[in-house]
């Protein structure tokens, strides 16, 4: 006669070779993921994959496919209930990596799905910090019609409006202007906007202050 407890233990048993089986899921998921294998993505995502799961380098399947551009990927990832905001080692997130590539569609879909526009790396730097030092105007465009802070700060003090008057990108600055950016904003070492750009910057700014002024 079998023991009370022996369906307890075979159940205790097979937990090693279900987590074996789950894991064995998930690797095929980041394979299938890179080598754009959709059908599989499917069949496996279908099947209990871990859409979640990190490789050795901390990255997920949809980090991964956003960093590249595989819209078709993110999509499919997205709708199978990952999570939009699962980063690197590094703290950059899916969309972190979709703005420095500038994979616009997949930024698009990312913020579809919630992906937080205001993610911070271990250095306080966000998707539109990436945006306005690249001089990405249709992503910081993109990202402030979403809500993202447009006076937020890495570690250094630095704001998305020291970028853009540093690096001369003028239609940025103006659209953080627009947006409502702190001229005032210093960084950690007392330089605002202003003290760090180009004459040329400075004049823009100068311009934009007195016409501010007379409203």
């Amino acid at each position: 006669m079998p023991r009370k407890d022996d369906h307890k233990d075979k159940s205790k048993g097979k937990r090693p070779l279900e987590t074996a089986l789950g894991t064995l899921k998930s690797k095929m998921l980041f394979w299938a993921v890179r080598k754009r294998d959709l059908r599989t993505i499917r069949s496996l995502l279908a099947r209990g994959a871990n859409a979640d799961w990190r490789d050795p380098d901390r990255r997920t399947p949809l980090l991964f496919a956003a960093s590249n551009g595989y819209l078709n990927e993110v999509k499919e990832i997205l709708d199978h209930g990952a999570s939009p905001d699962m980063g690197n080692e590094d703290g950059w997130t899916p969309l972190h990596r979709a703005t420095e590539r500038k994979h616009f569609k997949v930024l698009q879909e990312l913020l579809s799905h919630g992906a937080a526009m205001d993610a911070a790396d271990h250095h306080g730097w966000t998707p539109l910090h990436e945006a306005t030092r690249r001089g990405y105007a249709d992503i910081v465009v993109e990202l402030l019609a979403h809500g993202a802070s447009v006076d937020a700060a890495t570690k250094h003090g630095w704001t998305p409006l020291h970028w853009a008057s540093r690096n001369g990108f003028a239609s940025i600055l103006n659209q953080l202007l627009d947006a409502g950016a702190n001229v005032e904003l210093k960084t950690n070492d007392g330089k605002t906007a202003y003290d760090v750009g180009s004459d040329g910057m400075k004049k823009l700014l100068e311009s934009r202050a007195q016409a501010a002024a007379k409203t």
